[in-house]
């Protein structure tokens, strides 16, 4: 007989505790692509230096359109600005847009223009006797071209497609974050920055555009 609760009874077996349940994770969200800088190289009038008092400038692909509205032989108003680039191999179909500026009074001068695509660096240096490495600032690269008249004369290469010639003082100038000056001024407060054709400068701050 047996006595209740001494007899030997069976346990049952611990049941195993369940592995936890494991929450799949999400998978992350590509991210964007992050937004390109906007480029000095988009406006080419941001590179126009204060010590310019007079400037031009146009976009060659609306020059054809606006000489038809206006009767102005535009390709005849800018060929004295673009020869250096013509002599370099590089004609009107060539380029995108351009703006020219000078200061007799000080012997600035300087061309800053923008190719439709690509240029060879080759062939300009063949074409305009590039000469030596001067350095970089702000990481655009500036070459030695033919002193002229005594003074000295650079090239920059700012991209691929985007160049500047002229002066060596007015080209560093221009590259070192550059002031308002007379031209910009003119510029920004005629709202001509986009304009097809522009001429400004002057210590009266001109402006004309189409």
């Amino acid at each position: 007989m047996v006595l209740p609760g001494c007899g030997k009874t069976e346990e049952p077996e611990p049941v195993a505790p369940a592995a936890p349940a494991v929450a799949a994770k999400p998978k992350p969200k590509p991210k964007p692509e992050p937004k390109p800088a906007p480029s000095a190289a988009d406006d080419l009038t941001e590179y126009i230096p204060p010590s310019l008092t007079t400037a031009m400038g146009a976009k060659m692909n609306a020059l054809n359109e606006l000489s038809q509205a206006t009767g102005i032989d535009f390709a005849a108003e800018i060929a004295p600005a673009t020869l250096t680039l013509l002599l370099a191999g590089l004609g009107p179909a060539d380029i995108d847009e351009f703006w020219v500026g000078a200061n007799p009074a000080g012997n600035d001068n300087i061309l800053c223009a923008r190719m439709v695509k690509q240029y060879d660096r080759a062939k300009l240096r063949a074409a305009l006797q590039i000469g030596d490495a001067l350095g970089k600032i702000g990481g655009v690269e500036l070459h030695v071209l033919p002193a002229l008249g005594g003074e000295e004369n650079a090239i920059a290469f700012v991209s691929e497609k985007v160049l500047m010639i002229g002066r060596r003082k007015t080209l560093e100038e221009s590259l070192k974050d550059p002031k308002d000056g007379a031209v910009r001024f003119g510029l920004t407060a005629a709202g001509a920055e986009r304009a097809a054709y522009w001429v400004a400068g002057d210590a009266n701050t001109y402006v004309t555009q189409l």
